[in-house]
């Protein structure tokens, strides 16, 4: 599929719990050269982003799509909690990306994050990277909490669509 190519791609994987978060997300990088891709894990989601949100920049994927791009998913997800079904979606949404829209590289956000700034700067972090990702910064209880969510945010992660990054998502997902 043709998309107009972007100077930054990022992808968001959320439920109906998360959709005004994710709004604030879009709004805050919508000016910029950007494009959002969205998973959306149920129906009330797509139909709350596709009337708020009317953008070429913003394109929006049904949860089914990812489960026919993966027949292992079903199976895996099945007795999970929504989250853990969630997280357990994101490589697999970022390899659906690479190979649906040919995009080099992406962000995998989660939705309530917000940007201040052109979120361009932080490709000067990137570098070179195949894969960049960042420890949860924990101020309190961080043994404790490291142990419960890892420790590693799987809410910020940079994978580009090389043989490194590749080779991660496999492993991730």
């Amino acid at each position: 599929m043709g998309i107009k190519l972007s100077k930054q791609n990022f992808a968001i994987v959320i439920s109906k719990y998360y959709v005004s978060r994710c709004i604030s997300l879009i709004d805050s990088i919508i000016k910029y050269d950007v494009k959002i891709f969205i998973l959306c894990f149920d129906k009330q989601t797509l139909n709350i982003l596709t009337r708020s949100i009317s953008s070429k920049k913003v394109i929006l994927t049904e949860y089914k799509k990812i489960i026919n791009f993966d027949k292992t998913l079903k199976n895996v997800i099945k007795e999970r909690k929504l989250i853990d079904k969630i997280v357990t979606s994101r490589p697999i949404f970022l390899k659906y990306l690479f190979k649906k829209y040919f995009i080099k590289n992406v962000f995998l956000l989660d939705s309530d994050i917000y940007f201040f700034s052109d979120p361009y700067n932080l490709k000067k972090y990137i570098k070179n990277s195949s894969v960049a990702y960042c420890e949860h910064n924990f101020s309190r209880k961080k043994i404790e909490l490291s142990s419960k969510y890892g420790k590693f945010n799987g809410g910020f992660v940079y994978v580009k669509s090389d043989k490194n990054g590749i080779s991660f998502l496999n492993k991730w997902s």
